[in-house]
């Protein structure tokens, strides 16, 4: 694909599914796509498929190097002639019988405590067999015999895209919504919203909830070290020209990255095996941290949907001056519910938000904190600057 077509199909609608168990990593297609247009060894799209691949090979990994605690089996032959002499008739066919039982779901009371380690293995060694089965499909799918993406390329994506790109564009997006709707005095910039991210070194701890879980943000710098997390005009200029496709779904994952944003029920651990499930409400989080998690992938869907319809629709009366370019922010075509934005959490229990007849997912845009509103108020347009040059030379 040459870049013309690429820059093509990036400007056409992007459609998403609520219902699609896929739309998680269809998501993260769309965006590592648009990123790796930049990269310069990058030469075709990645397709759902070879993003599912990536993630079971990653899986069996896992699994290969992390063996039940307890595990002292030196072959399978030796662990398979462990269960076969360690289990009655009666066991083996309620073993076979429930075959498709999952390790938290079997009935451990009805088997003596030496059978417990004896089982955990043969699950871990069943998931294993899952997983080699699922690959070989996958690839046959893929139609190719090699991965097309492999797990460290796609750190690195996932790194820029959840964190320089989040944490810039994505920011300036969402302050940009917050000041939109708390202070309409202060003229509406995406400039003036960068000056304040850098006066206030990022606005990590501002705007990002406390949270017990462990998170991303990263320790503050000092002294000339300090001066490196300021972004300039200009870079900030490139990177919004370079990523303007996907400038809505950055706004999307910062709003959620601030605020404790995901669903209650607990998710499996899939990057690290020592992290338990149950993770319930945290920050500092992403859909591209849970790629089997549907729900918040739909929430960033109904959260970018409305960036992008708002951001075209205010800023500059010229549309090419506007907080999001529509010639250059594709249009979002979705049956996820619609984002309706939330400026004030109720006070009293009697004080709720009027309940749509539709339904509606809320978009938390509370007032900004004292110290981010005096960046945005201290900004000072370059352009009147020069105006103000001028009458004074005349």
């Amino acid at each position: 694909m040459n870049g013309v077509t690429k820059m093509a199909r990036m400007r056409s609608p992007v459609s998403f599914r609520q219902n699609d168990p896929a739309l998680n990593r269809l998501l993260q297609c769309t965006l590592i796509n648009v990123v790796r247009t930049h990269k310069v060894h990058s030469q075709r799209d990645i397709r759902l498929i070879d993003l599912q691949i990536m993630f079971l090979e990653h899986q069996l990994r896992l699994k290969i190097q992390n063996p039940p605690y307890g595990s002292r089996h030196a072959s399978f032959a030796e662990f398979l002639q462990s269960l076969s002499t360690s289990l009655s008739a009666e066991q083996r066919a309620l073993i076979l019988s429930l075959n498709r039982l999952t390790e938290a779901e079997y009935p451990r009371k009805s088997l003596p405590a030496e059978m417990i380690p004896v089982l955990s293995t043969y699950f871990h060694e069943d998931e294993i067999w899952q997983l080699q089965q699922q690959i070989y499909k996958a690839y046959q799918q893929s139609g190719s015999p090699c991965p097309h993406y492999e797990f460290c390329d796609y750190l690195q994506d996932r790194t820029l895209i959840t964190g320089t790109l989040r944490g810039i564009l994505g920011r300036v997006l969402h302050i940009a919504a917050r000041q939109y709707y708390h202070h309409p005095d202060i003229p509406l910039s995406l400039q003036r919203c960068l000056h304040a991210l850098n006066e206030t070194k990022g606005a990590d701890k501002l705007l990002v909830l406390p949270t017990d879980f462990p998170t991303g943000l990263r320790k503050e710098k000092t002294g000339k070290r300090a001066l490196k997390q300021t972004i300039s005009l200009a870079t900030f200029k490139t990177l919004k020209a370079s990523y303007a496709s996907i400038l809505p779904y950055l706004a999307a994952m910062d709003v959620i990255w601030c605020y404790r944003s995901l669903p209650s029920h607990p998710l499996p651990a899939w990057a690290d095996p020592n992290v338990l499930p149950g993770r319930e409400h945290r920050s500092c989080h992403s859909f591209m941290d849970t790629p089997d998690d549907v729900d918040i992938a739909a929430r960033t869907v109904s959260y970018a949907r409305w960036f992008r319809e708002w951001g075209i629709r205010h800023g500059s009366h010229k549309t090419q001056n506007r907080v999001l370019d529509p010639a250059t922010t594709p249009e979002i075509k979705t049956d996820c519910p619609e984002a309706v934005p939330i400026t004030q959490i109720p006070h009293t229990k009697t004080e709720r938000t009027p309940r749509p007849v539709s339904p509606t997912i809320p978009l938390p845009l509370l007032p900004l904190p004292d110290a981010l509103v005096r960046a945005l108020q201290s900004y000072q347009d370059p352009n009147s600057k020069k105006e103000k040059n001028k009458i004074d030379e005349g």
